[in-house]
């Protein structure tokens, strides 16, 4: 098929101008290559928990109990370089199959459990925007999850509306207490269907979540010690195949890093060295001297104030 020229170039128009999608297969290695957590063995996908939160619980004054003024919020991860659909009428059904593993016992904190959304792992469909994250807060967009749990045999759905920590509506429907669960998820206008290996088990409605033209995304959200397992994948109806974004891939020089230098030093002992990057600093230095300091002395960088939430939100 590459060989055909003609073939290529209407497959090149249809992935810059979008194509309307049939049946279209999510389960794709390069669509979720730039996820963390993820694996592929014998054509499955797994994404495995990365334990991430926002303001996470510290000791109270050394006495081991967390500190109620800091309770962490779900950073829920989001794949914003795989494929992306947009909605393009009411109507469309995603549908997968998932492999259920037992639920890890979580013995944490109150408010670390508070992290996770229903203590099972969700799937996550955003219709709007994705959610804004920052090194010190993160702000939710509306979205809709997907839960399994093999124990008691319920599926799990949750509404965010992107105002609120907690969820906006919760619903849950009994279902097959089996390992491997076929899941449908069927929109149609404000009303969203689910069945479970081809059974019907409960609807939900709700406004606003995805509107036409909007674009889809896919995340998950998984709790400590807990992981996902995808053998099947697929979206079709009322969307059209979006371009994929191109890869951020900068060629960077290579510095040769001194013997003496602290970076050099700490790797002995299998240490990285970091420290936040002021970023004026860093464009406007004429002679690089603090672009070659940072090479030779650190290996993990962040950056300072020009990043943070404050000094790029039209709204501050």
């Amino acid at each position: 098929m590459k060989n055909l020229w003609t073939v290529s170039v209407l497959v090149l128009l249809a992935a810059n101008l979008g194509i309307d999608a049939a049946t279209q297969d999510l389960l794709k290695a390069d669509s979720w290559k730039c996820l963390d957590g993820v694996t592929f063995s014998g054509g499955n996908l797994t994404i495995k928990s990365r334990s991430r939160a926002i303001i996470p619980c510290l000791p109270d004054n050394g006495s081991g109990k967390p500190d109620k003024s800091a309770i962490p919020e779900r950073q829920p991860l989001v794949n914003l370089f795989g494929q992306r659909y947009k909605v393009t009428d009411s109507d469309f059904t995603l549908t997968y199959t998932q492999n259920l593993f037992k639920e890890v016992p979580y013995k944490g904190t109150q408010y670390e459990v508070e992290l996770t959304s229903g203590r099972v792992p969700m799937l996550n469909i955003y219709g709007t925007n994705v959610p804004f994250v920052m090194d010190e807060m993160y702000i939710d967009s509306p979205h809709i999850g997907i839960g399994a749990c093999s124990r008691s045999g319920n599926l799990l759905v949750y509404i965010w509306d992107g105002k609120k920590y907690q969820p906006a509506q919760k619903k849950t429907f009994k279902i097959p207490s089996t390992r491997t669960i076929r899941v449908e998820f069927t929109r149609s206008g404000d009303t969203y269907t689910f069945k479970v290996n081809g059974q019907k088990v409960g609807t939900i409605t709700y406004s606003d979540l995805f509107k036409k033209g909007n674009s889809l995304y896919f995340g998950t959200d998984i709790p400590h010690g807990s992981k996902m397992d995808f053998s099947e994948f697929t979206i079709d109806g009322g969307i059209t195949q979006l371009p994929r974004p191109p890869p951020m891939l900068v060629k960077t020089p290579k510095i040769p890093v001194p013997p003496n230098s602290l970076r050099a030093l700490a790797s002995k002992h299998d240490l990285h060295v970091g420290t936040a990057v002021a970023v004026n600093q860093l464009f406007s230095d004429y002679e690089p001297i603090y672009a070659k300091t940072l090479a030779h002395s650190f290996n993990m960088i962040t950056p300072e104030n020009a990043m943070k939430f404050q000094f790029i939100h039209p709204g501050s």
